[in-house]
């Protein structure tokens, strides 16, 4: 996918979280915490574990605007060149990564409130939204830990590439359920 303009970016986390919260919402307790393996997360994890994620990334993204609003570059509207994330999806397609020990899930949080974790953050997130809109985002760059410096407009459109791939790990945590 790519992305020309943050309305776009927006559009497209909203559109992976209503999926997520649609699948994630209806999950008995049992279901949620479901493991296939011990060393697996959880439906549950994986939802603590975006919560705790967008919560961090909201810091982050935080940082990146004050960084940008200083520099005092205007936005044209249009984010040039477009984000696309399809040479870094295709790399991570099939990548098992270790998620840092601040954003791994602990879990001792119920799906219900890690969702509205995740509702919180995303309330935050969208307060932001025309400040984003109003500077060049650029140059504001922070590293990735696996795809290296990623600037503010990749930063956002992280949020739906990760919630994207996790959701894909709760659906197999679904389909893994014993059979009543």
């Amino acid at each position: 996918m790519e992305f020309n303009t943050i309305e776009e970016i927006f559009a497209a986390i909203d559109k992976t979280r209503g999926k997520l919260v649609n699948t994630a919402a209806v999950l008995t307790e049992n279901d949620a915490n479901f493991q296939s393996a011990p060393e697996k997360w959880s439906a549950a994890h994986l939802v603590e574990h975006l919560a705790k994620t967008e919560e961090s990334l909201l810091t982050l993204i935080e940082k990146l605007l004050a960084k940008a609003e200083a520099e005092n570059v205007p936005a044209t509207g249009r984010i040039e060149p477009p984000v696309s994330f399809a040479e870094i999806a295709e790399k991570a397609k099939g990548q098992k990564f270790t998620a840092p020990d601040a954003i791994k899930p602990e879990g001792a949080s119920t799906i219900t409130n890690s969702l509205a974790r995740l509702e919180k953050s995303r309330a935050s997130l969208k307060a932001l939204q025309p400040r984003l809109e109003k500077v060049d985002l650029s140059n504001a760059k922070f590293p990735h830990p696996a795809f290296g410096p990623l600037n503010l407009y990749y930063w956002l459109a992280f949020i739906g590439l990760h919630e994207a791939r996790h959701l894909a790990q709760i659906s197999n945590c679904l389909e893994a359920l014993p059979k009543n």
